[in-house]
């Protein structure tokens, strides 16, 4: 169960994070170097700059801990759709069930307050950034629920 709990919990905030540079991508701060005939400029938003360092530092730490839990995955393979035996595959099945059911309900809430920020958008006159926003934050929110609905559901079964 702690696999499960592990990657769920990363994904979870590597989205919240995915979310966070996406939605702000436009605060960047500009590096310059000018020499005679020579000019090189390099820009980065600090939410991406956090968002990268956390997927490096992921990557360390789930190796660390597929090494520490000796299991029978590769690095590239999914921990939480690694079942030990035919009941963890009979978990996965449920839990990826709900996680489907939550994310075709998602999506399709997502596409409703799509609908309705465009239209409130065209009357309030709202700059083109607010709809970008929002389509960032329905799909990092139905990332991260979905996410979660996959961890409840395979917790609570496990659990039984």
């Amino acid at each position: 169960m702690s696999k499960v709990v592990f990657e769920c919990s990363a994904n979870g905030a590597l989205f919240l994070l995915m979310g966070a540079a996406f939605m702000f991508p436009f605060e960047v701060h500009e590096l310059s170097v000018t020499a005679r005939g020579f000019a090189f400029s390099v820009s980065a938003s600090p939410m991406l700059l956090a968002f990268l360092a956390s997927l490096l530092a992921w990557a360390l730490v789930r190796f660390a801990f597929i090494r520490r839990m000796r299991t029978r995955t590769s690095l590239w393979e999914g921990l939480e759709l690694a079942a030990e035996d035919e009941r963890e595959r009979f978990i996965s099945s449920r839990a990826l069930r709900s996680a489907y059911v939550a994310a075709m309900v998602g999506l399709t809430a997502c596409l409703g307050v799509l609908a309705a920020a465009y239209v409130f958008g065209l009357l309030a006159e709202a700059p083109t950034s607010t709809m970008y926003r929002v389509a960032v934050g329905c799909v990092v929110g139905v990332l991260f629920v979905v996410n979660a609905a996959y961890c409840v559901r395979w917790c609570v079964e496990y659990r039984r």
